[in-house]
């Protein structure tokens, strides 16, 4: 079951020179959505436009959260406890070529569909991940948006078929780890620092990793540091994040493993709290 919006009509098609088809110019957001509300829905919305006006694309937030509405509509209706949202905002069609004026109008793309992962069992259990050889470009006027020039991850996400293996992690043409094709990365250290790979060159600024890092480490009295991570000698704990899955403890990474810690758990409460409005 699926359903998809085009520029808010549920019967149009995409034109061909689109523009996020011809060159992945624009962004996307991937969002939870359960009973009447979008998972940290203002999140969402401030990166959106935060990446809109950073690629210069005069979107208009009104248009984004009336798109929304027609989401929730179907979700409030629905037997279905969770949905993926998956939202696009393409700078428009414009033909062939690269250049494009002003005139051009944004364009939307909105797909919506049942999310029926068994995310608890990752999140008890804990998950299995590789390092990737795939090294991350380094562009550090997109670093941190999530825009629609996917290619580094679509080329890591070729590195395993295993279903045994839950991510990759990729790093950097400098060594440093960055993140996982889908999801941002934490470590605990001996001691109990928390830190999380700088996102100055490359990467994504998950929406879920500024949960944690701005509500949930406060909340239980830590601070997170972001630093460059070129080894996991010193980690003790490891745990990947992002919308869908929340936060998600790493228990094998290669041929070691890791214990799911004191640490990862108390933030998993947390944010199980913080969600349940408690």
């Amino acid at each position: 079951m699926q359903y998809i919006w085009i520029n808010g009509n549920s019967d149009q098609g995409v034109s061909p020179d689109n523009r996020a088809l011809a060159f992945g110019d624009g962004l996307f957001e991937t969002m939870l959505l359960s009973g009447d509300c979008i998972s940290h829905y203002q999140l969402h919305l401030h990166r959106l436009m935060d990446g809109c006006r950073r690629l210069d694309i005069p979107f208009s937030q009104a248009t984004a959260e009336s798109d929304f509405k027609l989401a929730l509509a179907v979700v409030e209706n629905s037997a279905h406890k969770f949905w993926r949202l998956k939202y696009i905002v393409s700078r428009g069609a414009t033909g062939t070529g690269y250049f494009c004026d002003n005139t051009v109008v944004p364009e939307r793309i909105m797909l919506l569909e049942p999310f029926t992962r068994d995310v608890c069992a990752l999140q008890q259990y804990g998950v299995t991940v590789i390092p990737c050889r795939w090294q991350l470009s380094h562009q550090p006027a997109l670093a941190g948006m999530k825009h629609l020039n996917r290619l580094d991850q679509v080329m890591a996400r070729q590195e395993w078929s295993s279903s045994d293996i839950f991510e990759g992690l990729t790093a950097d043409s400098e060594g440093n780890w960055i993140e996982g094709t889908m999801s941002n990365l934490f470590v605990v250290e001996k001691g109990g620092s928390v830190i999380t790979p700088r996102l100055d060159n490359c990467g994504v600024a998950g929406v879920m990793r500024h949960v944690v890092m701005n509500t949930l480490c406060p909340k239980i009295g830590l601070l997170v540091e972001e630093k460059n991570i070129s080894t996991f000698e010193s980690a003790d704990e490891i745990f990947l994040t992002n919308s869908l899955i929340g936060i998600v403890p790493v228990t094998r990474l290669a041929d070691k493993t890791y214990k799911i810690g004191q640490i990862t758990r108390s933030l998993q409460r947390a944010l199980n709290t913080r969600e349940s409005g408690l």
